[in-house]
């Protein structure tokens, strides 16, 4: 620990500077932790290891140890024996021949570990803090006695009250040692590492668990016992039952416990909010750190009165006192203290430390940055230049070095470099630095040398720093083969290897709680394979706590006989949401979520002939993961607290960053930067494909978790969703599994499903991945053909059949007017104000506007719309027939027309009712052909509709333009201002359409049932009209900056010339469009403000008049929960192919013919596809699924003979041609077989 109480928290496991031992001996083996039964053969194979590399002698460790101290002894912490400051670094001889593989200091306290165990240590003893490890008055059993679970901290009126003494003290301790004093400990006492504070020690033992003894005056022993200024004997500190401590973290009163799981505990002294719980108060009992709540972490490290932590993902967090800058969050922050863990904008931070009020972060590359006071040079710059900084900056000094380790003190800095140097700046009153001078300050980094070196070169490997002394400790120069001059490649290396070799699985399972089950398979008499297993699983521990699906696995796979060790398995993984939330990465680097692996996984666990025994398991693991996050939901912000949710990649952490800076200005909180989650696993699991007693609950709190995340956590995990998941696994697990459940619950609890928060909650959660599918389409592109990407899975797969089949549509009707009434929920014109997926991430609570499903109509299947239309239209039908009986009125609106002069007849009778009483438009349609017999009672009037959508929609009347590429109509710019009142027209004709239930055949593109909708129009509604244009505009988007986009684009102004009628027009795009010209930094407005011109400005005024027409018309308030997609439905149906038609105006060559039998048997093929193959077939043969103005027969099919058996090739199409390039295929079968295919992958065959 660094002298306030720093913390090396994880250094063994992930920092390679540790020297390799000799693989243990047949003593350190026998004082390992108790093996169960089952493991006696992998302990055998275990020492066969173990034999192995020691005859491999990897590393020539025959020379012992080099450990130096130096700085400040008046408390004997020196450990030579005197009390006089040492200037210059000291050896201790006594430890000479010892393998040491760690040392640690405290404030005044130093402390040495063996590799075998053993502990030395000296200094101030005046709390017990040094020979209160040697208690023997504790009882390891107290450990499954004591240990109480963590959720939040204690409740207890005098938890911070100090008491007039102690329960238990240790009694004739020295005030303090002055010699390298080796501690007595019991037998099967082996500590794995230790860090000591002011006044009080910590010391984590190989089995997990973790002994505190000394001062405990605030309670940072983590006994749970009232605070006590009295020594205090060594006691287990209290953690959940079975959890094991991974490493921890002490300061000047406080201790911060790193869990095996990646989880911070805190306890102790909050005066500076050092215990990052959000207020100043003091606890005695270990608590959770609530806005890390789900985020495994790699590191922790403490100052006097400060503390920084690492996420396995490389993001800092910083919390506590802040006047000094000391945690780097910039300018802006203004307190003097941080109560709750605030992000360090640094880019994938390795290391992290803490001194007296400074800090330090060694990033990628070996860049040593630092932040805080500056008053001593302890920043490595000059004291007149730099006083102090309040963001993390490169030592300038240290700009050409890689650092591996840094240590800091109370007002000085230590750190080694990747070749093992040892450099000091900062303070050196009491000879701290090491460096042999009499200087008070050393601002530059300053290499320390050793008097009376056996060796010619020492290679440091680990490094502490007290209060105001160091101990540091080296091997000779590495005889491995990293010769003089070799670079830091070949350090790393070296050390990666011995590294290996050091942590074998005893270590893993001690640390982890984990063993690899499948272990014996990798003992061979081939070392090579072993090795590297060992190395890979050694790396896959050391970058996290968690596994990775390939892990997973080959568990699964060497246990799919005996299920025992793999539900031992499947419970270290997943009963932690921490652990969880660090499995299942890949990548080095960037750490990324697997899942893809995770869902290969989990379908091999499926099918295990056993799963019906795990699967009560998965349960049980899943529902504690739940629960242990259920009362930190507004904490969840990151995604790497969300990954047992979501997943997410680096590009959403680079957004986050971008926006910590102004986020910091006003919530003084975790800053959502590394993303992942945890949920993503329980959602993705197979469990829920069909909804059973046992999980039906799970997703019931599941969804209860996500429903009370932030709005922060909410974008988090949509954009986690969006980003990193499959298609498959989003739509065919995590979407499917949502719908499933909200399908059975609407099914068992129909009569008071509003009343029921889980079904509501359910609904938030998919509405958040709808969402996430929504945010996709809007970041299509349009491709080569003109044609724009779709959503990542179709809309219909977020509906919810159970809806149209259970709920009462009339009641949700009521409640939907009811809303639509309330002014909160109207513009300034009284008008529904539009729905926008986005709304959900705003949603904190259930009331009346969101707890009925016409509010999530996005949810709602078609067919459940349109019968809540037809409710709405014979509500007002019935209402204006009664109110006409009344008033002795014609209860229809009837049209009469001349079947010779149809439109001006029809045109005059509707535009004179819209003038002078459009409330007759509400009645029921009825249309009469003038001299003819007959009653309307649905014929007449889908023949009336047919006859005057032909006319005109008919290009030759000039009101719109035809696109025969892809066979679709627009308004027309050129179309004459005495044409404007016939827009009016069209559109109260389709209006009048769709509330009287007739579907017409209309070739209008999406993009007017947008501009209907009043939904803002893009590039791939351009491509829909216009799909050349489309995508010329899509290769100015796609181009790269430079020199030839210049040459190619540069001289395009923001304007647009056209012929009108033989003159030349010329309209600005944007105010001073003319003087504009395109770039590389404007192209995006361009694309935007030409597109928006050609489908909207330009033709201005008869889409106006069009809309107006048909909104008055309809006449529904519920067309507003209807999609553009779906109102085109709604219009149109779904478009019936006649492919007789087709087959009409076939041509043939190459040796078809009509009446030729296979032919025929084409023919019967294409006539048994349904409807979504035709639609396929026509899109392969022609480039568009529409039919032409005037029927599939006009397209004019050409089928012509592409060769003849034997032959494998597949059909093909020239669809500029409409031409088909059928191969003879020996039989109808094989026909089928390969024509389906072809038009499966149609983007691959033909000419486009």
């Amino acid at each position: 620990m660094e002298p306030d109480g720093t913390s090396l928290a994880r250094t063994v496991s992930h920092h390679p500077t540790y020297p390799p031992p000799r693989p243990p001996n047949q003593d350190t083996v026998s004082r390992a932790a108790p093996q169960a039964p089952q493991n006696e053969r992998s302990q055998s194979n275990i020492s066969q290891i173990s034999e192995a590399l020691r005859d491999e002698n990897f590393f020539n460790f025959t020379d012992g140890s080099f450990v130096w101290t130096f700085g400040d002894n008046y408390c004997g912490q020196v450990l030579n024996e005197g009390t006089e400051p040492v200037r210059q670094p000291v050896l201790l001889t006594k430890l000479r021949k010892q393998r040491i593989l760690k040392v640690a200091c405290g404030f005044e306290t130093t402390w040495i570990i063996g590799d075998n165990g053993d502990v030395w240590a000296g200094g101030s003893n005046d709390s017990g803090q040094v020979t209160g490890l040697m208690d023997d008055e504790y009882d390891m059993a107290e450990q499954d006695e004591a240990m109480q679970p963590t959720e939040g901290p204690p409740t207890g009126e005098n938890d911070n009250k100090r008491p007039r003494s102690a329960p238990t003290t240790s009694r004739g301790a020295p005030d303090s040692i002055n010699h390298a004093k080796r501690l007595e400990l019991r037998e099967n006492q082996k500590v794995r590492t230790l860090q000591s504070g002011r006044d009080h020690t910590v010391a984590v033992l190989d089995s997990g668990v973790a002994l505190s003894f000394g001062s405990n005056e605030f309670g940072q022993l983590g006994h749970g016992t009232p605070p006590s200024i009295q020594r205090c004997k060594a006691g287990v500190m209290r953690v959940s039952p079975g959890s094991k401590v991974q490493s921890v973290a002490c300061g000047q009163g406080f201790t911060i416990v790193l869990m095996a799981t990646g989880q911070l505990l805190s306890c102790g002294d909050g005066g500076q909010g050092c215990l990052g719980h959000g207020s100043l108060e003091s606890r005695s009992a270990l608590g959770p750190i609530p806005t890390l709540m789900g985020m495994p972490m790699n590191q922790v490290a403490c100052g006097v009165n400060h503390c920084m932590a690492l996420s396995i993902t490389g993001e800092a967090y910083g919390w506590g006192k802040c006047r000094d800058g000391q945690l780097g969050l910039g300018d802006t922050v203004s307190d003097d203290k941080k109560l709750v863990p605030c992000r360090v904008p640094i880019e994938r931070a390795k290391y992290v430390a803490c001194g007296g009020a400074h800090s330090a972060i060694i990033a990628r590359k070996g860049r040593l940055l630092m932040t805080g006071s500056n008053k001593y040079g302890q920043l490595g710059a000059p004291t007149g230049l730099v006083e102090d900084r309040r963001e993390f900056a490169p030592v300038e000094a240290l700009a050409e070095m890689k650092i591996r380790i840094a240590q800091l003190g109370l007002r000085h800095t230590l750190c080694i470099t990747y070749m093992g140097t040892l450099l000091a700046f900062g303070c050196n009153q009491h000879g701290q630095l090491g460096i042999g001078s009499d200087e008070a300050l050393v601002c530059q980094p300053t290499e320390i040398t050793f008097k009376d070196v056996p060796h010619q070169r020492q290679f440091f490997f680990s490094l502490s720093s007290g209060q105001d002394h160091a101990i540091a400790v080296a091997t000779s120069d590495p005889p491995l083969r990293v010769k003089k001059g070799s670079g830091t490649r070949e350090i790393d290396e070296w050390l990666a290897k011995e590294r290996s070799m050091i942590r074998t699985f005893s270590d893993y399972r001690n640390e982890k709680g984990l063993r690899l089950s499948d272990f014996p398979r990798y003992v061979s008499s081939d070392l090579s394979p072993m090795r590297k297993a060992l190395r890979a699983f050694a790396s896959s521990v050391e970058s996290g706590t968690g596994v990775t699906a390939q892990e997973l696995r080959e568990v699964i796979d060497a246990h799919s006989l005996d299920i025992i060790p793999l539900k031992h398995q499947l419970h270290v993984i997943l009963a932690d949401v921490h652990t969880m939330n660090a499995s299942f990465l890949v990548g080095v680097k960037r750490k990324l979520f697997d899942a893809e692996g995770l869902e290969s996984a989990y379908r091999q666990l499926f099918a295990l002939s056993q799963i019906a025994d795990i699967i009560p398991e998965l349960i049980s693991h899943f529902e504690k993961c739940l629960m242990s996050v259920a009362t930190y939901e507004k904490e969840l912000r990151t995604s790497d607290q969300l990954r047992f949710i979501m997943e997410s990649n680096p590009r959403e952490r680079e957004r986050e960053r971008q926006n910590d800076r102004a986020i910091q200005k006003h919530a003084p909180c975790v800053m959502c930067v590394c993303a992942r989650g945890c949920l993503q696993i329980i959602l993705q699991c197979p469990l829920f494909s069909v909804p059973t007693s046992l999980t039906v609950p799970l997703m019931a709190k599941l969804a209860e978790v996500t429903f009370k995340l932030s709005q922060r956590g909410k974008e988090t995990l949509v954009r986690m969703a969006k980003e990193d998941t499959t298609p498959e696994v989003f739509g065919g697990r995590l979407v499917a599994h949502v719908v499933a459940y909200l399908n059975h619950q609407i099914e068992h609890h129909t009569p008071h499903y509003r009343q029921l928060e889980r079904i509501w909650h359910a609904v938030h959660l998919l509405q958040l991945l709808y969402l996430a599918n929504w945010e996709c389409a809007k970041e299509r592109k349009v491709d080569e053909n003109g044609a724009s990407r779709d959503f990542r899975i179709p809309l219909q797969r977020f509906h919810l059949d159970g809806i149209t089949r259970f709920i009462d549509v009339v009641s949700e009707c009521k409640m939907f007017y009811e809303l639509f009434r309330d002014p909160k929920h109207q513009d300034q014109e009284g008008h529904r104000l539009a729905w926008r997926p986005q709304q959900v991430l705003t949603v904190s609570q259930l009331n009346h506007s969101n707890t009925f499903f016409l509010a999530h109509h996005n949810l709602c299947p078609l067919p459940y719309k349109r019968k809540a239309l037809r409710v709405e239209a014979g509500r007002y039908q019935e209402e204006y027939m009664v109110r006409s009986l009344i008033q002795m009125e014609i209860p229809y609106f009837v049209v009469t027309v001349q079947r010779d002069n149809l439109l001006n007849t029809a045109l005059a009778r509707i535009m004179s009712v819209a003038q002078g009483s459009p409330h007759e438009f509400i009645k029921p349609l009825k249309i009469k052909f003038e001299n003819e017999e007959g009653v309307d009672e649905g014929g007449v009037l889908r023949e009336f509709y047919r006859l005057i959508t032909q006319e005109v929609l008919n290009p030759d009347f000039g009101m719109f333009v035809y696109n025969e590429q892809i066979r679709t109509i627009w308004f027309n710019r050129l179309s004459l201002d005495d044409n404007l009142s016939m827009f009016a027209f069209v559109g109260i004709l389709l209006g009048l359409a769709l509330y009287n239930n007739v579907l017409l055949e209309l070739p209008f593109p999406l993009a007017l049932y947008k501009l209907l909708q009043h939904e803002p129009i893009g590039l791939e509604d351009l491509a829909d009209t216009f799909p050349d244009q489309a995508h010329s505009f899509q290769q100015i988007l796609d181009h790269q900056p430079g020199e030839e986009f210049d040459a190619a684009f540069g001289e395009l102004p923001f304007e647009v010339t056209f012929d009108y009628f033989g003159e030349t027009k010329t309209v600005e795009l944007t105010e001073g469009g003319s003087e504009k010209t395109l770039t590389y930094d404007n192209r995006q407005d361009y694309v935007e403000l030409y597109t928006r011109y050609l489908l909207v400005d330009s033709v201005k005024e008869p889409i106006e008049r069009f809309c107006k027409g048909f909104r008055g018309a309809a006449h529904s308030e519920l067309i507003t929960v209807v999609t553009p997609s779906e109102l085109q439905l709604l219009m149109c149906g779904t478009p019936q192919l006649d492919f007789e038609e087709l087959r009409k105006g076939a041509r043939y060559d190459g040796g078809y013919t009509p009446d030729h039998p296979y032919i025929n048997t084409f023919w019967q093929i294409l006539m048994s596809f349904d409807q979504e193959h035709k639609r396929k077939f026509l899109i392969f043969c022609t480039g568009s699924d529409r039919a032409p103005l005037g029927g599939l027969e006009d397209l004019r099919l050409l089928i012509q003979r592409n060769g003849t058996e034997p032959t494998v090739r597949l059909p093909t199409a020239y669809t500029c041609y409409n031409a088909l390039l059928l191969p003879e295929y020996a039989d109808g079968d094989k026909l089928q077989k390969l024509l389906v295919q072809a038009i499966e992958q149609a983007e691959g065959f033909g000419l486009r």
